[in-house]
């Protein structure tokens, strides 16, 4: 059993992050000028890179709430070269990941108003990642469930092939890399000790063999969204809620919540593949939800570009 506990700063900072999400929020009319938004640094030390966000704003990247292809593929490269402190989009890339690495894209589930927004940016994502010298067949688009990403493979076709779609459920879970906790809860279909009549039975979260097996770097894309239980859809939830099974019996509260998030996060597998965090923020999603009502979508009209999870969803609470 491989069980990685993270230090008392991380886990400090994410309870932090997932209380402050149950609070009523109050906005602020001062907003950041720059695109480039400095953040103190946060995680392991030597990572220079982390803390720093890249905020990037087009007004015409949203018209009639659609979003426009090349004027958001140049936002993402424009993340990347500021990101990176590159002088081209081939040397920012191998800064990301090297060649012949499997890169596993993952797509935070729900949140999304539709693929309009979404398709650029992992087009953008997969033609740096192949001027890096990763080719396609080395690149994955994934989530927890076959559903999460149904509404994106026509919009993909000839792009990606159907093979390089996977799903969590789907890939299974492996018996060695698990996460424990006293709290309990009903086992699904789709859990590792479902059906097992043992009385420990439902206190273990196994990691996905996605995460283990199948990529060496991990490129997470979010949405803005709210949710009703953790506040907000960030990075550290979705690849949480995704990366583990039995992930259902930490949704009863929001302290337990809290606690369980940074904590799986930090597991090997998730927290050391993770190489770039993506925020939507083109087209937020106030209620969490993937049917587009328009009226509940307000456009924000940004991309927010970071290699650290933790700054990037303390700014979405902005």
């Amino acid at each position: 059993m491989n069980i990685r506990r993270p230090n008392l700063k991380i886990r400090l900072l994410g309870m932090m992050i997932f209380l402050l999400c149950r609070l009523v929020a109050v906005g602020s009319d001062q907003t950041p000028s720059a695109n480039e938004v400095e953040r103190p640094v946060i995680g392991p030390p030597g990572e220079k890179d982390l803390g720093r966000i890249i905020r990037l704003e087009r007004e015409n990247a949203v018209v009639e709430f659609q979003g426009q292809s090349e004027v958001i593929k140049s936002m993402v490269q424009s993340g990347i070269l500021s990101l990176t402190k590159s002088d081209s989009l081939k040397s920012g890339w191998e800064k990301i990941a090297a060649p012949g690495e499997r890169v596993g894209v993952f797509i935070a589930p729900d949140g999304w108003s539709d693929s309009s927004t979404l398709v650029p940016i992992i087009e953008s994502l997969i033609q740096g990642l192949q001027s890096s010298g990763i080719s396609k067949d080395q690149i994955f688009l994934w989530s927890r469930n076959p559903n999460d990403l149904s509404f994106l493979k026509s919009e993909l076709q000839g792009i990606l092939d159907p093979k390089s779609f996977l799903y969590a459920v789907n890939g299974g879970y492996d018996s060695e890399q698990t996460y424990e906790s006293p709290v309990k809860g009903t086992l699904i279909w789709s859990d590792v000790e479902f059906g097992s009549e043992e009385p420990s039975a439902g206190r273990l979260s196994y990691v996905s063999k996605l995460l283990i097996n199948r990529f060496d770097r991990v490129i997470q894309v979010g949405s803005l969204a709210s949710d009703r239980i953790a506040g907000i859809r960030g990075h550290l939830y979705s690849l949480a809620y995704s990366g583990v099974d039995n992930f259902n019996r930490f949704l009863t509260h929001p302290a337990i919540l809290a606690e369980a998030v940074p904590e799986i996060y930090a597991l090997e597998p998730l927290a050391d593949k993770t190489c770039l965090f993506i925020t939507d923020a083109l087209i937020g999603s106030v209620v969490g939800n993937r049917p587009g009502k328009i009226h509940y979508h307000p456009p924000v009209s940004e991309l927010w570009i970071s290699r650290d999870p933790v700054a990037l969803d303390a700014y979405t609470l902005k």
